[in-house]
């Protein structure tokens, strides 16, 4: 069996670090104010839909971790390999 040595809490940061850019980026102070006029959301229209985005912020919040984990899991793999040569994931030569 393969060891696999991640570390969890820093999957967990990661994940809570991406939900927190996430609601940074569609705040009133960054992005939210433009983003709505763009895609047509009235204020009331956003507060009806708010009250029925926990379940989906729950998912972003697992596929958060899900992602974080495979990049802890795969990128030190990746980036200790020898500059002589080897494959990529998709099985190319460099």
């Amino acid at each position: 069996m393969i060891a696999v040595n991640v570390n969890l809490v820093h999957v967990v940061i990661a994940a809570i670090a991406s939900m927190v850019v996430g609601a940074l980026w569609y705040s009133p102070a960054l992005f939210g104010k433009p983003w709505s006029a763009f895609m047509g959301y009235s204020p009331k229209s956003l507060k009806d839909a708010q009250a029925k985005m926990g379940p989906l912020y729950g998912l972003s919040f697992v596929a958060a971790l899900l992602m974080a984990y495979v990049h802890q899991h795969r990128l030190p793999a990746h980036l200790t390999r020898p500059h002589g040569g080897g494959s990529s994931p998709l099985g190319l030569t460099y």
